[in-house]
């Protein structure tokens, strides 16, 4: 896995005040790491394909607002991710509010068996 290129953006509310981050990595592929090695295996094949890791972060305050969701989507939608096929979100299991920000705005659990850090991973695939 290679990293190809890396975003950050700040999501500001309609009065121009900063809501939440989001940012990640793009990858020639994804995979992951379960305890069996660095580069673990592929998901499957057919994610051998450009995909980025996502970060959402809300300002605490602004929690269970929409801001979430809102900055996902918008990313989503960036001219500048065109080439790539899917996303992925690593959110703790005892996450719930993040959980169901990730399935809001279309990513699907892709195993509801936590890894080894009790993390889950959602996807978003074009």
């Amino acid at each position: 896995m290679t990293v190809l290129r890396s975003y950050g953006w700040v999501a500001y509310d309609a009065s121009g005040r900063p809501a939440a981050y989001i940012g990640g990595d793009v990858y020639d592929r994804w995979v992951t790491y379960r305890g069996e090695g660095p580069d673990g295996p592929l998901l499957s094949g057919e994610d051998a394909r450009v995909s980025m890791a996502l970060t959402c972060l809300v300002d605490p305050t602004r929690r269970r607002q929409g801001h979430g969701r809102a900055a996902i989507t918008t990313v989503l939608a960036h001219p500048g991710l065109r080439d790539v096929r899917a996303f992925y979100c690593g959110i703790d299991a005892g996450n719930h509010p993040s959980r169901r920000c990730a399935t809001s705005a279309g990513f699907e659990l892709l195993d509801p068996t936590p890894d080894f850090e009790e993390i889950v991973y959602y996807r978003y695939a074009r």
